[in-house]
């Protein structure tokens, strides 16, 4: 009857202003899944970083994983871990104040022996193949490298000093 056509009629209204309703508002679904210090960690960086991480077990075993072993591997969960350190770590490289240079940068990209030719020396050619089958430009790598030389010497700082005592060490 009547009555169930306007308690329909308002349930439908009702949904239209809550439930879709941000649909036709325009604006965006949050994708932020972690937040570190005032930074917030997206989701398509996270999926990023799972696809590389995925992308590299695929080369390196020559076998196609699907979902279902990605979530038994445990790679999401391992990739969300990855990528809050790094958020952590450059947290505290700014507060440090800590940076790279151009010349450290420049060592390290020719020591890399992966872009060594095979005279042995750094090639030039070389470190631009690699880069493109990466799907990278050198500026991104670069920029890649100087966060991950910071993010090292940060790590390296913190474990440097970490070791067993002495008599732990001659007791075993």
């Amino acid at each position: 009857g009547l009555v169930v056509q306007i308690l329909f009629g308002l349930l439908i209204l009702t949904f239209a202003l809550w439930g879709i309703g941000d649909i036709f508002r325009g604006r965006p679904a949050e994708t932020n899944i972690a937040t570190v210090g005032d930074e917030k960690i997206d989701a398509n960086e996270v999926s990023a970083a799972l696809r590389r991480q995925v992308d590299r077990m695929r080369q390196a075993t020559h076998a196609t994983l699907s979902d279902d072993q990605i979530k038994e591997l445990g790679l999401l969960d391992t990739t969300m871990t990855e990528v809050i350190n790094q958020h952590l770590l450059d947290l505290e490289a700014r507060r440090l104040g800590l940076a790279v240079n151009d010349d450290a940068v420049r060592q390290a990209i020719v020591d890399n022996p992966a872009f060594h030719g095979a005279s042995g020396q750094f090639d030039r050619n070389v470190y631009l193949q690699v880069l493109q089958a990466n799907q990278m430009t050198d500026q991104q790598y670069e920029s890649l490298l100087r966060t991950d030389i910071v993010r090292n010497r940060i790590v390296a700082t913190v474990t440097d000093g970490a070791g067993a005592p002495a008599p732990l060490v001659d007791a075993l």
